[in-house]
């Protein structure tokens, strides 16, 4: 199959994941009275006095989980121990613009329906959901957070390209910072932005090669071995917390403990003396195609055995870099309001801290530039996991972050527009070397 068609497989079914999303989105606001009568509308807010009254206790309404086990509603509260109550309702006032005639309606909270959503646990929750627009248009009343938002962005940016340069140094590839910035953001471009199927590590990959002809193979491997530091210590990260409460992070712990396995396996495989003569890993990559490649590939791997310091340094540079995503992701839920009310339970840090890194993860499978469509449907997943019943919201969230990231890569854009010729014939030697097979 040629470049064409594999082009096209894979924006048909990236757009197809799309279209799903699309389709189970509520763009407008809804609210859903005992009755059964719905409204749509817009602005949909929820009185700052909003209350849950369980057996005729008023408390906090975003601090308050109420849960049905069988016929049995259990109540937790910040501050109280967990109870059983006999009775909920939830007290305050609804207000939204109607769709169908503009009325701004009022409605007391306590008349909206009540439905159970989700599972582990079976949460009630009232039928009041802010919808997808109404979600993004919370950005336009929160300009200090989404500064914020995009300093935390530049941190994981700026950190990112150091890490990569100090692999680089550490292979005796002397690429300094500046070149290093330059290229990530060029690579973050062609990531987000050109629908092709050359990734942006592929570009930042070939570019440091055609700069080190001599060493191409060990140019290469800085780029899979900084993806590769970059994504286990993301995991790491996460597993710090879903550690402490497993029950509630059950699907974050089964997907990130079966990337740190898979991580474990790689590195053992990959870089014992031991295992490698046991199962003759020399002899194997000489016998597979492209062997001298990938034999330069594993030489460049193995080199960082006997580089502990870089590389310790490295996984330090990863920790502030995914602190800066998962505080820009942090900030971008402050704005548009998943929080507490959204129904995340327990922690709010801890919750983006256990979902966010694994969520990244998964969304890292490229069927669309920038990983659109397989991270909104990850966002949705992993923060109903923990409490989040409003899917308008998390996808929001990863389209907040997505179109953030688009916007930042854009400076890549420039860099590659006034260096295009460069990138697209190295680019085109790259292509005609693997095609001769030049090692």
């Amino acid at each position: 199959m040629g470049e064409k068609g594999k082009l096209a497989i894979k924006l048909a079914v990236g757009l197809l994941v799309v279209s799903v999303i699309a389709w189970n989105l509520d763009f407008l606001d809804r609210c859903v009275l005992a009755d059964g009568r719905e409204y749509r509308g817009t602005g949909l807010v929820i009185s700052d006095d909003a209350s849950v009254v369980a057996d005729g206790r008023r408390l906090p309404f975003g601090d308050t989980v109420v849960t049905r086990d069988g016929g049995a509603l259990s109540v937790k509260s910040k501050g109280l121990d967990a109870f059983t109550a006999t009775s909920v309702v939830f007290s305050g006032r609804v207000a939204m613009v109607d769709r169908a005639d503009g009325r701004r309606l009022d409605l007391d909270l306590a008349n909206v329906r009540l439905r159970d959503a989700g599972t582990r646990p079976v949460r009630v929750v009232p039928e009041a959901e802010t919808g997808f627009l109404s979600t993004l248009g919370r950005l336009k009343n929160a300009g200090g957070v989404t500064l914020l938002a995009f300093a935390f962005m530049a941190l994981a940016y700026a950190a990112s390209a150091l890490r990569w340069s100090l692999l680089l140094k550490a292979q005796g590839l002397g690429v300094g910072f500046p070149q290093a910035l330059r290229l990530t953001f060029i690579g973050l471009f062609f990531n987000n932005v050109m629908p092709g199927l050359t990734g942006g590590d592929v570009v930042k990959a070939v570019m440091i090669a055609k700069e080190h002809p001599n060493e191409r193979a060990r140019a290469v491997g800085t780029v899979i071995v900084d993806r590769i530091i970059g994504l286990i210590v993301l995991a790491l990260i996460a597993i710090v917390v879903i550690a402490g409460d497993l029950d509630r992070y059950r699907d974050a712990a089964l997907t990130v403990g079966a990337f740190l396995g898979a991580a474990v396996f790689g590195c053992v495989f990959f870089l014992s003396k031991r295992v490698r003569r046991a199962i003759g890993l020399d002899k194997l990559l000489k016998k597979l195609p492209m062997a001298g490649i990938l034999e330069k590939l594993d030489e460049a791997f193995r080199m960082y055995r006997s580089q502990r310091g870089h590389v310790a340094v490295a996984f330090l540079l990863s920790v502030v870099c995914h602190v800066g995503n998962i505080g820009a992701i942090y900030a971008f839920g402050a704005a548009i309001g998943l929080d507490a009310r959204a129904g995340i339970e327990g922690s709010v840090i801890a919750a983006y801290v256990a979902t966010v890194p694994v969520a990244l993860i998964v969304s890292s499978v490229p069927l669309l530039p920038g990983g659109w469509g397989v991270g909104e449907m990850a966002f949705a997943y992993f923060f109903r996991s923990v409490g989040v019943w409003n899917v308008d919201l998390s996808v929001a969230l990863s389209v907040t972050q997505r179109a953030a990231t688009l916007l930042m890569s854009l400076l890549g854009g420039w860099w590659f527009l006034t260096h295009r010729g460069d990138v697209n014939r190295a680019l085109s030697e790259a292509s005609d070397a693997d095609a001769r097979g030049v090692r």
